[in-house]
This record gives structure tokens, sequence and C-alpha cells, in this order.
């Protein structure tokens, strides 16, 4: 059996994450201790569109909101949490893109 993966969580994404739906925060978790356990995770994954390869993103939707957290996974063998926020369009706000690419450059 392979060694959980430890997460860590930049900026305020873990704060934002606890602010989601219920609903929400389960699917959320349910992905990532599927990531930390080296499996596929449940949702919708895939790269990030307009940054660089190997940021990830977990989507969620629930009946009001859709919902992303964005991760890395080649930092020192950990999963970054590099944002977390809720999406009220379809298209990711630019805002939320900035704030990826400074975390980003943080690690």
């Amino acid at each position: 059996m392979a060694e959980e993966k430890e997460t860590e969580w930049l900026g305020d994404s873990l704060e934002v994450v606890k602010g989601f739906s219920r609903k929400a925060k389960q699917d959320i978790g349910f992905a990532i201790d599927r990531l930390q356990r080296g499996e596929d995770p449940a949702g919708s994954v895939r790269d990030l569109k307009g940054l660089p390869k190997k940021v990830w993103e977990i989507r969620i939707q629930d009946d009001s909101s859709w919902y992303r957290v964005a991760y890395v996974t080649f930092v020192k063998g950990k999963i970054v949490i590099v944002h977390a926020f809720k999406k009220k369009s379809a298209k990711t706000s630019q805002t939320d893109l900035n704030v990826i690419k400074q975390r980003l450059k943080e690690i």
C-alpha cells in the first residue's frame, strides 16, 4: 500500500472551503482523500486552462453554485491546494487566475 500524501493549503484556501455548502465540502474532501491515497479523485478534474500544466482543479457543483479547488502534486510529493473559490459564471475570473499564478510563484 502506498504512503498517503500530505496536503498543504496555501493562503486562505482551507478557510474558503470551510465556507462552501455541506455537499461541496463533502465532495471536495472525498476527492482530496482519493488524491492522498494515489487514486483518481472523484468529481471532474482537469488541467486548469490558462495556467501552467500540472495545475489541476477539482470541479464540484451543487444546486446553487460551482466550486473549484486548484491544486498541484509536484511539490516534494505533497498535494498543494493553491486556491479555492466559488464561481458565479462558467468562466474562471481573471482575479482567481491571478491568485493561482501568484501562489505558484510562492512555491
